[in-house]
């Protein structure tokens, strides 16, 4: 009885073993759909939500590890479908990988990149008209602007001395083609102001002053 026990034990045994290896050769990976992260540009030492969607084709429970390349930002933790990152003191481009795991040794790696602004403002550069430029006060005059800004923009703005607004423009080229002249007679500052998106307070711009000359109607005889 004892013999019978024991090769019964035995055999349950191996049974077991081999139902186990055979799961583990037979496991899938798990397959991630996304991984993104909100906002997906921050500034320096700002915080940004990540988040990672995945389905495992077995059905097994999931786990989740975060990992930014050369230890670089911080985690408030890294582990979880979703994480908090903190941004490092410098500013750039950086990769963040999330491993998916499952219960039997299945992994599947997804990735997602974070830009970090550092303090530079957008560099505004007026190319038309110039500054000093004397314009007949005739019809219609464009405005241009060139803008350089490692980051997106929201808008540039032109001003008329300042504090009087002709036109926003939202899309490059930044200009504004229809500013009319035909009654205006000396002395403009023509300002081109651009704002980086989603923080107003940072801009950078550029003036010009320009001299318009008048037109004199002639007297009807």
């Amino acid at each position: 009885m004892k013999k019978l026990l024991l090769l019964f034990s035995i055999i349950m045994f191996f049974n077991l073993l081999f139902c186990g290896v055979v799961e583990k050769l037979s496991n899938k990976n798990p397959i991630i759909n996304s991984v993104t992260a909100t906002p997906s540009q921050v500034s320096i030492q700002d915080t940004t939500i990540l988040r990672v969607t995945a389905e495992d084709p077995d059905g097994d429970m999931l786990s989740f590890r975060w990992e930014s390349g050369s230890s670089v930002g911080e985690f408030i933790t890294n582990s979880g479908e979703e994480v908090q990152w903190v941004a490092p003191a410098v500013a750039g481009r950086f990769r963040i990988e999330v491993k998916a795991m499952d219960e039997n040794g299945g992994k599947a790696t997804g990735e997602v990149y974070v830009n970090v602004r550092g303090d530079e403002s957008p560099i505004v550069t007026i190319t038309q008209p110039v500054d000093g430029q004397i314009i007949p006060g005739i019809g219609f005059k464009a405005i241009e602007a060139d803008v350089v800004f490692s980051w997106s923009l929201e808008r540039v703005d032109f001003f008329l001395d300042k504090d009087s607004l002709l036109h926003s423009d939202f899309v490059q080229p930044y200009n504004y083609a229809n500013w009319d002249i035909s009654k205006l007679s000396g002395s403009y500052l023509i300002t081109a102001r651009a704002y980086e998106l989603g923080n107003l307070s940072n801009f950078g711009e550029d003036s010009v002053q320009v001299f318009i000359e008048g037109v004199i109607p002639v007297p009807k005889k």
